[in-house]
């Protein structure tokens, strides 16, 4: 569904990006001294401008410039004041467009720094992890029991982080999947492409459950 409005959306700038066009150049041919009446009257009437001026415009276009009488330049001025309407419409709407476009890549790129730091919260949750069952097994080599005890103690802890920083990276890498379908993005940068490798390199949640249990 979001792929679809989105979709929608361009699909509308595209059509607007056509249509001031389409009007600029009928602004043009109406100016023009050798001006198409009839593209003016066809613009006029998608515009859905009063009959009277639909008919009066392309009159008024077949008379030389010098030879023209007052009501053919007022329907004339009348007729470019509409175009000119029209054309500041569609590039107030085009310009939204841009600046809706600029917020939703300044989101793209927020969205990615997070997901680098969420990705070395569990590297380093990981290592810590590592750390804890290493400081668990010198301990009982050492053969003390409370030292062994705590070392246990230490190593559920940093399972507990590393699990709640596997479940953050999942929670804002499907945030940052839904952001880029909405945004039509087709391609990220080169080094955040290898980082995603080496999340999805990452052990799930449940291994770290695991690895407490191995280590008790």
């Amino acid at each position: 569904k979001v792929r679809n409005a989105t979709r929608s959306v361009l699909s509308k700038q595209e059509s607007q990006g056509a249509q001031r066009d389409r009007l600029s150049e009928a602004l043009r041919q109406l100016e023009s001294p050798t001006g198409e009446p009839e593209a003016v009257t066809e613009i006029l009437k998608s515009l859905k401008a009063e009959g009277p001026l639909v008919v009066a415009v392309p009159q008024a276009m077949r008379v030389p410039i010098d030879a023209r009488a007052s009501f053919d330049s007022i329907a004339i001025e009348e007729a470019a004041r509409l175009l000119h309407e029209h054309l500041a419409r569609l590039d107030a709407e085009l310009q939204e467009g841009v600046e809706a476009a600029r917020h939703a890549e300044a989101q793209r790129l927020g969205a990615w720094a997070i997901l680098q730091v969420a990705q070395d919260e569990v590297q380093k949750a990981q290592q810590e992890l590592s750390m804890a069952h290493g400081a668990l097994a010198e301990q009982r080599l050492a053969g003390s029991k409370a030292s062994a005890e705590a070392g246990r103690a230490a190593v559920a802890a940093a399972a507990a982080v590393a699990r709640q920083a596997q479940q953050h990276l999942a929670d804002v890498a499907a945030g940052m999947a839904a952001l880029e379908r909405a945004t039509e993005v087709v391609a990220a940068p080169e080094e955040m492409v290898a980082k995603m490798a080496s999340v999805a390199d990452a052990p799930p949640a449940s291994s770290f459950e695991n690895t407490v249990d191995a280590g008790a």
